[in-house]
């Protein structure tokens, strides 16, 4: 499978429950009515401090990518260097998630019944906050795939290699609910008691099967790139360069 790996979005917000119904921050859900405890209000400062980090190397993996693939046109880089930014880039993404996800599960695993039923009541709120917030920044937001493949004169065969690309990015990209990372992990703790082991066990697959996606994408993203005439290099270079100017 391929599919492109700079359209990610990531919108952080930080923790404020004066603040939670007009700016959806994801963390408020295990904040507001639950009477945390002392404890658990410091996992939620560091989630809120990992939630910043992400935040910062996502915006910087993204355009290291994008800046990759503009030295992969111009023939400074191979496709072996290439592949070797993909690895460590994922690794370094990985070892952040991993911490923000040990952090998430301890503060899950210690929540009281009254709270956690408290938390569901707030998941549900912060879901069509979060849908609304997200449409409107859409509508606001620039089409990062308009802008990157303008003015290219794509042949037939180039854009039916686009739509495979991006068909395939969508059959494995689940969309955020409510803003937070490991939305998946949150549901399944809440509704079954989900087990320490079944998440870690859940974490090393769905890390693996992200990075076999990378390797996969970065190869059909430059066979792509491989296919463009002079012309085509010349204004993809002046498109990568707009979306990094952003």
């Amino acid at each position: 499978m391929k599919y492109l790996f700079f359209y990610t979005t990531i919108t952080f917000l930080s923790l404020s429950t004066a603040e939670a119904k007009t700016t959806c921050r994801p963390l408020d859900v295990f904040s507001d009515g639950t009477n945390l405890t002392d404890t658990q209000r410091k996992k939620t400062d560091d989630l809120t401090d990992m939630y910043k980090e992400k935040y910062y190397l996502t915006h910087d993996f993204h355009r290291e990518r994008l800046s990759m693939m503009m030295a992969y046109v111009k023939q400074t880089q191979s496709r072996a260097d290439v592949q070797k930014t993909i690895a460590r880039t994922h690794d370094d993404k990985s070892k952040q998630d991993e911490n923000l996800r040990m952090v998430l599960f301890e503060l899950l695993t210690s929540l009281s019944q009254q709270q956690q039923a408290q938390v569901k009541i707030n998941l549900e709120k912060q879901e069509q906050c979060y849908g609304d917030k997200r449409a409107q920044q859409s509508a606001k937001r620039p089409k990062l795939g308009e802008v990157l493949y303008s003015e290219l004169q794509l042949t037939p065969a180039q854009r039916s290699l686009i739509n495979e690309i991006y068909k395939d990015r969508q059959s494995i990209t689940t969309s955020k609910k409510y803003g937070l990372h490991h939305e998946a992990l949150v549901e399944w703790y809440l509704q079954d008691g989900l087990s320490k082991h079944t998440s870690d066990w859940m974490f090393a697959e769905d890390i693996a099967n992200d990075k076999a996606f990378r390797f996969s994408q970065a190869d059909a993203m430059m066979d792509l790139l491989e296919s463009f005439t002079l012309e085509q290099k010349q204004q993809f270079v002046r498109n990568v360069q707009t979306i990094l100017d952003l």
